[in-house]
């Protein structure tokens, strides 16, 4: 099971007085805003709400469940057993859009040579028509380089169906349209034995709007339900969780739920959480969201 938690409000427990709130209290937690419930039946904090803002209180209890508040309502995880898990944070990383350049020396030119090339846009399947976007030029009395160069850098820009822009540099450039996505070249006709080289890595990024909102739906989870059958859109939560244009912290909590047979280990998969955490909120201070998810990162992987 997948599970993606959006945080957006800066204090943890909104609502709740930590420790004092217990599970009756869940109901007044504020949008946005996260709690860590002791579920471990062996302490005397069971089913209270653990502080774990601050760096010195308690350390995470054996067992404990996230919940948030969300605008479709309450959404918990699992119960999760500490020693079962680990959890890796990684701080929001920007796109990168990938730029290649294609240096080319034309030689002698015949009319009806063909030159030019094909962009693949390696985010696609292999079966989808759009995948593969082939630019072709045929050679005419009068051509030259400059003139071929010009003519595929049109076509390239009057492609609706096109993943890069092209621009004149060395002698064609082709940057990606859209950042973090990524996209191969290959030459053909006259053009084959031309020079491509990458001026501008590609970068996927980490923690964009974009990649939380496909997330969430790769989860179908709706309020925390993951029993449910996929039934496709109807799954999806009725309001994203996830806000566009906002940039998040994420933080991967991988762990195993006991299994009732400890033998067939088909019983044991390995499950995720996935906290999503506003880069703009605050971690200055006892009751911050960041801060205490920091804390729990730190208690964790002790």
């Amino acid at each position: 099971m997948k599970q993606l938690m959006v945080i957006s409000h800066d204090t943890y427990a909104s609502g709740i007085t930590p420790e004092t709130g217990d599970v009756d209290s869940i109901a007044s937690l504020a949008v946005g805003a996260y709690a860590i419930i002791n579920r471990d039946p062996e302490s005397a904090d069971v089913n209270h709400i653990v502080s774990i803002a601050a760096s010195t209180e308690a350390a995470t209890p054996a067992k404990f469940q996230f919940v948030t508040m969300t605008a479709n309502g309450l959404k918990y995880s699992p119960v999760i057993t500490l020693k079962n898990c680990r959890v890796k944070s990684q701080a929001y990383v920007a796109p990168q859009a990938k730029v290649m350049n294609i240096a080319w020396t034309a030689g002698t030119l015949t009319v009806g040579q063909v030159a030019g090339f094909i962009v693949t846009d390696t985010t696609k399947p292999a079966h989808e028509l759009t995948r593969n976007r082939s630019y072709e030029y045929t050679v005419v009395d009068g051509s030259t380089e400059a003139t071929i160069v010009a003519a595929l850098i049109a076509l390239v820009n009057a492609d609706v169906n096109r993943c890069v822009t092209a621009s004149a540099g060395t002698d064609i450039v082709l940057t990606r349209t859209v950042a973090g996505k990524n996209f191969e070249v290959s030459t053909v006709g006259i053009m084959r034995g031309a020079t491509i080289s990458i001026t501008t890595a590609h970068i996927t990024g980490t923690g964009t709007a974009a990649q939380l909102i496909a997330y969430e739906k790769e989860t179908r989870v709706l309020q925390g339900d993951h029993n449910q059958p996929n039934q496709g859109d109807l799954m999806f939560p009725a309001v994203s969780e996830v806000t566009v244009g906002e940039t998040y912290d994420t933080y991967q909590i991988s762990y195993t739920v006991d299994p009732l047979r400890p033998l067939i280990n088909d019983e044991n998969p390995t499950q995720e959480l996935v906290v999503a955490l506003l880069v703009s909120l605050s971690d200055n201070g006892d009751g911050k969201s960041k801060e205490g998810m920091d804390n729990f990162v730190v208690d964790i992987n002790v």
